[in-house]
């Protein structure tokens, strides 16, 4: 994480503090032209859609929170027959019986990149409760991973074991969830019931990932230091 980056470098005086640039890295593959209009539950559709997308990387993705994922579709899936959930990425029904809720789920597999954004505007909720150290010791996806999710205007529910989170503000434009079923189908249930403030997260944290995940800014930001440093050594 950058920002814990930063402020190590700066409690062990490796540099000057002044010295220190603190630049929010990544960025999303999509651009302001590609984003496709938004659809909203009950207005434009008939269903309520959450998402969970992912590579899988370990049995039964616990990495991701893949099996979080699962628990709470089966959990909300009776109580609410509008609700459906989708799978994109490397998971199938083969990796945890779906079998319950198999009216209320589909797999898409790996989606183009020209597909997610008209994939994205169909969503209202993209989960991620991912875990940390899984994997290995230390080990953490970062924070946000619904980025390209949010920037297409898609409710990010994102875990934050690590505390990596500088940016964005819970219940304002992200939702910060527990890996945990029961806390995840909670707040769920509670945006569903409170559909204008799930969609107004939704706008306020696509206009935070606009601006924080702007491909074109991020180069800017990179040349005009190179500049910089450039100009110091002649």
């Amino acid at each position: 994480n950058q920002y814990k980056m930063g402020e190590y470098i700066k409690t062990k005086k490796l540099c000057k503090a002044e010295k220190v640039i603190y630049d929010p890295s990544g960025s999303v593959q999509f651009k302001p032209k590609d984003v496709v209009k938004k659809k909203y539950y009950k207005k434009d559709k008939k269903n309520f859609d959450v998402c969970f997308v992912a590579s899988k990387y370990s049995d039964k993705g616990l990495d991701k929170g893949y099996d979080l994922f699962i628990e709470t579709a089966k959990m909300l899936a009776s109580q609410y027959p509008d609700m459906r959930f989708h799978v994109v990425g490397g998971f199938s029904a083969d990796d945890i019986d779906v079998s319950t809720i198999q009216k209320q789920i589909k797999f898409y597999g790996y989606l183009k990149p020209e597909e997610l954004p008209i994939f994205y505007s169909q969503m209202d909720i993209y989960l991620s409760p991912n875990r940390k150290e899984i994997l290995y010791k230390g080990h953490s996806d970062g924070f946000p991973l619904s980025a390209g999710a949010m920037y297409c205007g898609v409710c990010g529910f994102n875990s934050d074991e690590y505390g990596l989170n500088h940016e964005f503000i819970d219940d304002y434009d992200v939702v910060i969830i527990k890996p945990q079923v029961k806390d995840i189908a909670n707040k769920i249930e509670y945006y569903i019931k409170h559909l204008d403030k799930l969609y107004e997260i939704s706008k306020q944290g696509q206009l935070k990932a606009m601006k924080l995940y702007d491909i074109d800014a991020h180069i800017k930001s990179r040349v005009d230091l190179f500049k910089k440093i450039k100009d110091k050594m002649k």
